[in-house]
This record gives C-alpha cells, structure tokens and sequence, in this order.
C-alpha cells in the first residue's frame, strides 16, 4: 500500500521501518559510572538489582564496586582479595564470588550485607569463575596452575 507524502508515493512499510530505526535510536544510550581502579568483571545480582564490578588493582585497592540498578549509582566499596578478576552470582543464596589472582582464593559475598563471609582456597591464579546453579559449584580457572578448581557450595569455608 502507497500513501502520497508532499507529492511523492510512499510505501507505509517505509514509513514503518523508519519510524522503527528512529525510535530505537532516539532510545539508545549509554552511561558511565565511575568505579574502582581498573574494572574487569560484572555480574548481575538478579536478587536485589544490583551490579558488582570486579576491580582489579595489584596495589593498594582491590575491591568490589556494588551499582545500584535502579540509580546507577555505587553505592558501596568492598575489601576482598588481591587481583579480583572474575565474578560470578549465586541466585539461589544470594552470594557472589570473586576470584582473586593474586591470593590464590576465591572471595564470598553475601549480597544482603555486602560483606565477604568467606575466602576459598584455589590453584595459582584464579582469573574465571563460574556458579552452576544444580549441584551448587563454584568454578575457578587457575591461570598459572593449568587447573580449574571446583568448590561444592557446601564446603566453603574461611
């Protein structure tokens, strides 16, 4: 179907698909939000809508930036581990571990106090983690040791 638009015929499926690309486009945007020195990481905390960014800083500031969701503002710093790389969340506890290269350990923390609960013992290097949510596992990629560290959630201990 054709419709005339200053004197020209137009298809109403171009008009649609421009409409289209033109919403979508007017939608798009991106925010910055400053967190900690040299950020590498992000997981979603489904659970309270939050974001934790792993940043990692051999020195003197290895720390968990916690993002809210709804504000895009940080609203906390967490202590953990030398070198924090790489993240993962447990939705069914409400953890988030923390694989910190440095330490050899993989930090917990319990996302409705923002505290670590617990730090876990790996190979050298951990640098990856992930959380399989059926049998309750953390697990760890161990750069240095050629490894991967699996952890039952059950025996996370300090």
């Amino acid at each position: 179907m054709e419709v005339t638009f200053n004197t020209k015929k137009v298809s109403l499926f171009a008009i649609f698909i421009l409409l289209t690309l033109t919403l979508t486009l007017n939608h798009a945007y991106a925010t910055s939000i400053a967190v900690g020195r040299n950020p590498t990481e992000v997981v979603f905390d489904s659970h309270l809508n939050e974001v934790f960014v792993s940043n990692y800083d051999s020195g003197s500031g290895n720390t968990v930036s916690v993002i809210s969701d709804a504000t895009n503002q940080v609203t906390e710093t967490i202590s953990v581990g030398g070198g924090p790389a790489g993240v993962a969340f447990d939705s069914n506890k409400g953890e988030v571990f923390v694989a910190n290269e440095d330490f050899g350990t993989v930090s917990v923390i319990s996302d409705s106090t923002n505290e670590v609960t617990a730090n876990i013992t790996v190979g050298n290097a951990p640098v990856g983690v992930a959380f399989d949510s059926h049998l309750n596992e953390i697990f760890v990629s161990n750069f240095r040791s050629n490894t991967v560290s699996v952890v039952s959630d059950l025996e996370q201990s300090s």
